[in-house]
């Protein structure tokens, strides 16, 4: 007895993996630095945690809520998307909530991906993409940038055609590189969606995340391409909420009726109690990352500071999200590499590896909950680790 094929040759799911490792060090005495997983080291609002502890004496609490979510968390999510790029609000009736930005990403795929389709992933890409579109039985398309982690339009265009792509996916910020892509970088590749006639899957989890002089932009924004934009986003980053499995999903109103039917057969809804507290947190502090992002920018150019000072490393000096990109100037196996990272200094990072076949000899560091002493603390052990090896 074996388990579905597309399952069977879908990659591993390296970060439990990792944390399972991680998990056993510590089971021994061993006292690990987790600059691995993506979390922030916030919770969400106070003011809304005491108002979710009112709803606890409400009986609907827990309870299904309608498919598609409550509606006055849509209409919440839809007005902080702003207009679009036609003017237009959007709608609430565009928005599904869902299960995480990950059960959102799945809803799009099953929603729009045929067996056998090719879904193009900006590379490096997040390792849970490749993963759906794998699940899905959709063909994952690695399409990777320059040496300045830009990508060309014409070569995105060629390999639409090439490849005959159903979709595109961006990651804006990235993850793992903390990309963010400029308003004339998304317009490029949203005009070559358009003109070839593809969907654009953006993922848009790390939106209040971006540190860049003009801000994010989202593909919403960009005039052309509203009905070809599938936008997805999350309350785990924004509101310090990754435990409670919210997240949201933009969809062409045309699209909502079909989009549904995988909501109600993976999921019926999201989790009430995390849509009454992601509620709470956008009524009381809408843009709560804004009380955090001077203490996450200093981290970043720390980390990047320190890296650009050391002959024996290439690091992309991304502007947004709470990652640093990095690689030793030698060919190594990250995949392996981190094992003996974590074993030798303590400290848990993620390989490059699993975000593309491009990028083996690269590591990603999350700075998401590591204070600035301890992780200055976590690099100099992992340059050190180089130095010595």
């Amino acid at each position: 007895m074996h388990s579905a094929t597309r399952v069977l040759y879908m990659v591993d799911a390296p970060v439990d993996s990792l944390n399972q490792e991680r998990r056993r060090l510590e089971s021994e005495g061993r006292d690990v630095i987790n600059l691995g997983q993506a979390i922030p080291d916030f919770g969400p609002p106070l003011e809304a945690m005491l108002e979710f502890r009112e709803s606890l004496n409400d009986s609907a609490l827990h309870r299904y809520t309608p498919d598609p979510g409550l509606a006055e968390l849509r209409a919440v999510v839809a007005a902080s998307l702003g207009p679009k790029a036609n003017g237009e609000p959007v709608s609430a009736d565009e928005i599904i909530i869902t299960a995480g930005a990950n059960h959102a990403f799945m809803v799009a795929c099953a929603g729009i991906i045929n067996d056998g389709d090719a879904v193009g992933l900006l590379s490096p890409y997040f390792l849970n993409h490749i993963m759906t579109v794998q699940g899905i039985g959709g063909r994952p398309i690695e399409l990777l940038p320059d040496e300045s982690f830009a990508y060309d339009p014409s070569a995105i265009e060629r390999a639409i055609e090439y490849y005959r792509l159903k979709a595109l996916t961006i990651v804006n910020p990235s993850n793992p590189t903390g990309k963010s892509f400029s308003r004339e970088e998304v317009a490029a590749i949203c005009d070559a969606c358009r003109k070839t006639g593809i969907w654009i899957f953006s993922d848009e989890v790390y939106r209040r995340f971006d540190y860049s002089a003009n801000g994010h932009t989202s593909v919403l924004s960009i005039r052309g391409i509203e009905e070809n934009a599938i936008v997805i986003g999350s309350f785990s980053k924004e509101f310090g909420m990754t435990g409670w499995r919210v997240g949201w999903i933009r969809v062409p109103r045309k699209l909502v009726s079909q989009f549904l039917k995988v909501q109600d057969y993976s999921m019926i809804c999201a989790p009430h109690p995390g849509q009454i507290l992601g509620l709470n947190a956008m009524r009381t502090q809408p843009n709560w990352v804004a009380s955090h992002i001077a203490e996450y920018n200093s981290r970043r150019l720390a980390l990047l500071h320190f890296f650009q000072e050391r002959n024996g490393f290439q690091v992309y000096g991304g502007q947004g999200a709470f990652f640093t990109w990095f690689r030793p100037h030698v060919d190594i196996n990250s995949q392996t590499e981190v094992l003996e990272i974590m074993k030798q200094t303590g400290v848990c990072v993620m390989p490059g590896s699993i975000f593309g076949k491009a990028w083996t000899s690269w590591f990603r560091i999350s700075y998401g909950t590591a204070g600035i002493d301890q992780l200055m603390e976590s690099v100099r052990r992992i340059v050190s680790y180089f130095e010595n090896h």
